[in-house]
């Protein structure tokens, strides 16, 4: 896809190459406590085309009988893709001015 002149999602979802979730005791190579309720925290990782890796991490609800596998993977992709809206906002910025403001 083109470089369009403003951010956009569908260009943002043309940028992702893959995606991968798990919750933190997969991740684990040591038993842990079972009131630390780790496998509650779920870990979103995307890879971006040209390699970048985003994380985003949702630390599970207050309650644990609350917790839902699919609500852990959507707030945690929320927050890895919060990171590239300003990566992306400083790119196009150096496009529109490549001499920069100095």
């Amino acid at each position: 896809m083109k470089r369009p002149d403003k951010n956009t999602q569908a260009y943002i979802d043309s940028l992702i190459l893959a995606e991968y979730w798990f919750t933190a005791d997969k991740a684990m190579d040591r038993p842990t406590l079972p009131q630390a309720n780790i496998n509650h925290v779920t870990i979103y990782i995307i890879v971006l085309v040209n390699g970048t890796k985003l994380v985003g991490v949702n630390e599970g609800p207050v309650d644990e009988q609350e917790f839902s596998p699919e609500l852990g993977r959507k707030y945690a992709r929320e927050k890895a893709l919060e990171q590239i809206w300003p990566m992306l906002g400083y790119e196009l910025r150096t496009i529109k001015n490549p001499k920069g403001i100095l």
